[in-house]
């Protein structure tokens, strides 16, 4: 049985314009949160990103907007908590340090979870 080589999703070249709607860190019980609204190459997406004090409940989505309120966003790509870059227990963290949270803890996964929404839609 010959299978299809995997292929490496690749970043959105300079070309591709981005703009990001809004990039907001809230923190509630043990989770510390990040999302992000923003729209590519004429497609409006959202990233949600938990870190939680156990690492099992920490979640990182990308989603696409319908078009349709009725629908909603759709999931388009994940990445497990045991495979995420962002910390666990990142509202310990933030505490400890009185910080008001860093875009920095989100960065790996918010690149991961584009470059899988650039894959998925063909974005080149």
């Amino acid at each position: 049985m010959n299978l299809p080589k995997a292929t490496k999703p690749k970043l959105p070249p300079s070309s591709i314009k981005e703009v990001v709607y809004s990039s907001v860190i809230s923190f509630k019980e043990n989770d510390v949160y990040y999302q992000e609204l923003f729209e590519m190459a004429g497609y409006r997406m959202r990233i949600d990103i938990r870190s939680n004090s156990y690492d099992f409940q920490c979640s990182a989505t990308i989603r696409l907007w319908s078009g349709d309120s009725a629908v909603g966003w759709t999931p388009l790509g994940s990445i497990n908590a045991g495979s995420m870059q962002t910390k666990d227990k990142l509202f310990v963290y933030n505490h400890q340090t009185n910080g008001k949270g860093d875009i920095n803890w989100f960065v790996a996964d918010i690149k991961t979870l584009k470059d899988q929404a650039c894959f998925i839609l063909g974005i080149k």
